[in-house]
């Protein structure tokens, strides 16, 4: 299995002025899965992300990652983890404006001991497998969502993660463009990356293998969909 989360808890405040983001959350995404949560604002969606993420951790319980106890990390090993194990897609694209999409791309690169040129490689084939070639030396701000969006995928494909968190991907694109995006996702989810994907939108279950759906930080509801 890629994940496992048993009996997490995440608490923010204080004993007297406490909020539950998420109770009893005992969730297992196998490798290769792709898989929607869904959920109101609010209900703990982005929370649970974060956890999966290593960009926070839970006030209890235990995260396996990959078969590893994620509790037993320090600071320099969770940072090291999740440069080399995971990559995001933003709904507002997490991107550098004035840079290049090549520069973009090259990016979570910077992590590895590679040569320029090898990393510069690396990165143009992520922005050919996206069909960015013709924008490669444009900046990011002369693009569209749709293309900006396109970018994050391709640095989520240099970046060779394995596992990939996808936060309101298709959020600010039009249906279409939106359906391009998913596409993508599903193309590397073929090529054994898990990917998991925060969303609002019903449409994006369609893509995947199965729809966990979360209300007030508890998990109501997880449904295997056949595609």
């Amino acid at each position: 299995m890629a994940i496992e989360l048993r009996k997490i808890n995440k608490i923010y405040g204080t004993k007297s002025n406490k909020f539950m983001a998420l109770e009893d959350i005992n969730l297992t995404i196998e490798k290769g899965e792709m898989v929607a949560i869904m959920g109101p604002s609010g209900s703990g969606k982005t929370t649970l992300l974060n956890i999966i993420g290593l960009m926070d951790k839970p006030t209890e319980g235990t995260y396996m990652l990959e078969e590893e106890d994620t509790s037993g990390f320090n600071n320099l090993k969770l940072s090291k983890y999740r440069n080399k194990n995971i990559a995001f897609i933003f709904q507002n694209f997490a991107l550098i404006n004035n840079e290049t999409v090549l520069d973009n791309v090259v990016l979570p690169l910077s992590f590895r001991k590679l040569k320029s040129g090898i990393k510069k490689k690396i990165a143009n084939e992520a922005i050919e497998a996206v069909g960015l070639s013709d924008k490669a030396k444009n900046k990011i701000k002369e693009l569209s969502g749709g293309q900006k969006q396109r970018v994050a995928i391709a640095r989520a494909i240099a970046s060779d993660a394995n596992i990939i968190l996808a936060d309101e991907p298709t959020g600010a694109l039009d249906r279409n463009t939106g359906r391009d995006i998913l596409e993508k996702l599903k193309q590397l989810n073929q090529k054994g990356k898990t990917i998991i994907i925060i969303t609002h939108d019903i449409s994006v279950t369609e893509f995947c293998h199965r729809t966990i759906c979360i209300e007030d930080g508890r998990i109501v509801e997880k449904e295997a969909i056949s595609i």
